[in-house]
């Protein structure tokens, strides 16, 4: 039973009826027979514990102590609006070889500015909604992926804040991370012979605590983070891990006026700006470092210029 709380730690599910079954056993009374088979237990469960603290050394190797900007391909969605330039600024600075921005903004101006600023990174552009069908984002990671071979960072950062868009807002904030994450799956799922990938949400501080006057707004962020957490979960399967970039109240053209839903609070914007924020620039250094920490699961939060953990609290647990 002792072996339990450590399988456990490494991701092994058990059902509480396995377990009773096992904590039911005494050792202490079995025949010389089945002393065997509990030592043949002991051995395997030691050698999958051995495996296990082997594999997730390996997995701490391919994250955090790696840089994960340097040298690697980005697809960077909404690389281009306010939180979204500044960071896109300082990947630049950190060295990919390929930055990918796909926006439906277009901004000539802004792509000289980021490819002027270091040799060593190649930027380039697609007009993309994320808004758009399935099939059509699945068809603009393939010519993507035709031209850069292999993608090892997707961001996902479209996102708007206005409370009388409904439906927009889903669209953008949810829909459009959902639909942008499953077409760029096929290349990398494991399952079909894909390398894995990683996956940066830019999700928001609301989706844990809402806004209540844009609860549009909240959920849906409140929506992507619980899609990213599942991802997370998900990464032993699909090889592909994920972590959400959950920044506070940031300066930006989003805040400094916007809609609450059925105008429950017409100064809403003036409330937030009463109050500390941060800047851009803040956030987007917040945003890299998060990105070279590069661990899979992280609820990252990008407040007041300082980037922190946030340790969700489990309520429920599906058991499976």
């Amino acid at each position: 039973m002792k072996y339990f709380p450590e399988l456990l730690k490494h991701g092994i599910a058990c059902t509480p009826r396995y377990v009773s079954k096992v904590s039911s056993s005494k050792p202490h009374s079995l025949s010389n027979s089945k002393r065997k088979s509990t030592d043949g237990d002991h051995v395997w469960k030691m050698s999958l514990l051995k495996r296990l603290k082997s594999n997730n050394t390996e997995d701490q190797k391919k994250g955090g102590g790696k840089d994960a900007i340097a040298g690697k391909n980005i697809i960077f969605v909404a690389g281009l609006g306010c939180i979204g330039m500044d960071t896109s600024r300082e990947i630049v600075k950190s060295g990919p070889k390929n930055l990918v921005i796909l926006d439906r903004l277009e901004k000539p101006e802004a792509i000289e500015e980021l490819s002027g600023m270091n040799p060593k990174t190649k930027v380039t552009f697609h007009p993309y909604d994320v808004t758009v069908p399935l099939e059509e984002s699945v068809k603009l990671m393939k010519t993507i992926f035709g031209q850069l071979k292999t993608v090892d960072l997707l961001i996902n950062g479209a996102g708007i804040l206005d409370d009388h868009q409904i439906e927009g807002t889903i669209a953008v904030n949810f829909t459009g991370t959902v639909n942008t994450t499953t077409a760029i799956m096929p290349f990398w799922d494991k399952r079909q012979g894909g390398p894995g990938g990683v996956i940066a949400n830019i999700c928001s501080v609301t989706g844990c605590n809402a806004i209540y006057q844009v609860p549009v707004y909240s959920a849906s962020k409140a929506a992507a983070l619980s899609f990213t957490m599942s991802l997370a979960k998900l990464t032993p399967i699909t090889g592909v891990t994920a972590y959400s970039i959950n920044p506070g109240i940031t300066k930006t053209t989003l805040v400094n006026k916007f809609n609450s839903w059925l105008d429950v609070e017409p100064c809403v914007a003036q409330l937030l700006l009463a109050h500390p924020t941060q800047t851009t620039k803040q956030c987007a250094k917040s945003f890299v470092k998060a990105i070279k920490e590069n661990k899979n699961g992280v609820i990252w939060k990008l407040d007041l210029g300082r980037l922190d953990t946030i340790k969700w609290t489990k309520h429920w647990d599906s058991h499976i």
